[in-house]
């Protein structure tokens, strides 16, 4: 799986779709029928509240690092304030990132003990959230989320950013849905995948599904929150001159997602343009020890981890540049929102949300790309009006409003049989 979110299995696209629905799927039903087994009280029939919505989103830590969590916190607010309803956010904590069970996608982060009530600062509002602290699907994590479950009375589910064991076991009771955010779908049992109908690569992403059922997606314009904006970057700031070319590189995993081909194509691009800076956002723990064979690239970057505000940190940055893995799509759409063109390999959850414009072939011609944008600024603003482009088409932030606009003219959200 690790090998996956890196993009460097040596699968083909057919060992791909074959290894996620012929392999995976069968996996993840075995999975959960290990788990049903461990529920101690499988969830019963109940009387459901019509007003209750359970919101479940992974790894809920920061929400300014955390994409999933905003996005699940935007929709909860939403739901409150524009429809009268009554969310309950859910940390189901299961990740993709500690390598705590050997099989996907039982891993998780472990949440310090605390509440598991507690609410959750957003806006000018506070949500009720639910934690689970067990660092795993273990008999008493089950018991308290079917007690959860039990209590609320929920009327329907949405899972943010994927699905896991938590969000299918209620899928067989209630209506749920999976915002999933990423180039693929994700493997459900009895969730509800949605689906962008206005993108091109989901015709792809469906066709590529080969096996899940049709009859169980939902077509839906899913909301990537452009959140942040709160702060006030300058280049100043961060020691950087005005017209400097700025590069970004963003990511929670770029000690093995930056490999030394990456570094390589920075350098020559930084020996190009001598006005250029690249920027490391994220963590990247190994910085100073992977750059300093790149003589251009270690006088001419910064690692600056966690600015805390990225959609108010691409205010300042020219370009934003992917390394080839699987993840990123979060921050790739704040830089498309700042009008900031994104320049990445044809795959991944970055080329999904930047879109074929964006897409260079190889390094090859990424690293031209990079050049010639520092070179033109001509170029620059044409490349950043697509950026916006982009943006305005992925980036659904009046979710109510067309749900409004839906009702008022009496049209089904989705299309019939959908």
């Amino acid at each position: 799986t690790h090998l996956l979110m890196m993009n460097r299995a040596a699968f083909s696209a057919a060992d791909y779709a074959h290894l996620r629905q012929k392999s995976l799927r069968p996996l993840f039903a075995r999975i959960m029928q290990r788990l049903r087994r461990t529920v101690p009280e499988p969830l019963a029939p109940y009387r459901a509240d019509r007003k209750k919505v359970l919101v479940i989103a992974n790894a809920i830590n920061n929400p300014r690092f955390t994409g999933p969590l905003w996005d699940a916190l935007e929709y909860a607010h939403s739901l409150h304030h524009d429809f009268g309803l009554e969310p309950l956010v859910v940390n189901s904590n299961i990740w993709l990132q500690t390598m705590a069970d050997p099989i996907w996608p039982l891993r998780w982060y472990s949440t310090p003990p605390g509440k598991q009530r507690d609410y959750w600062p957003h806006r000018s509002d506070k949500l009720p959230l639910f934690r689970l602290w067990e660092s795993s699907p273990t008999p008493v994590a089950l018991a308290d989320f079917c007690a959860l479950v039990q209590a609320e009375g929920p009327a329907l589910a949405i899972s943010i950013g994927d699905t896991n064991a938590y969000t299918e076991l209620l899928a067989e009771q209630i209506p749920t849905y999976v915002m999933h955010f990423t180039v693929d779908f994700p493997i459900t049992l009895c969730a509800r995948p949605t689906y962008h109908p206005n993108l091109p690569e989901t015709t792809l992403a469906i066709r590529r599904m080969a096996g899940q059922l049709d009859t169980n997606l939902v077509q839906l314009v899913p909301s990537y929150s452009v959140h942040g904006r709160y702060c006030r970057y300058t280049r100043r700031d961060f020691g950087v001159a005005e017209d400097a070319c700025v590069y970004a590189v963003v990511g929670h995993r770029l000690d093995s997602e930056v490999t030394a081909d990456f570094l390589q194509l920075l350098n020559n691009i930084l020996a190009a343009v001598p006005n250029g800076f690249v920027f490391f956002l994220g963590l990247f723990p190994s910085y100073r020890s992977r750059v300093a064979p790149y003589p251009a690239l270690s006088r001419r970057s910064a690692f600056i981890g966690n600015v805390g505000d990225v959609a108010s940190f691409m205010r300042i940055v020219d370009i934003y540049l992917n390394p080839d893995r699987a993840g990123g799509g979060s921050s790739a759409v704040y830089a498309l929102d700042a009008g900031v063109p994104v320049l990445t390999l044809p795959h991944g959850d970055v080329a999904f949300a930047a879109g074929t414009d964006h897409h260079c072939t190889d390094y090859g011609s990424l690293q031209s790309r990079a050049v010639s944008l520092a070179a033109d600024q001509a170029l620059l603003r044409r490349a950043r009006r697509m950026a916006k482009l982009r943006a305005a088409a992925i980036c659904q932030r009046d979710v109510s409003e067309g749900l409004h606009e839906h009702r008022r003219r009496g049209e089904p959200i989705n299309p019939p049989g959908k």
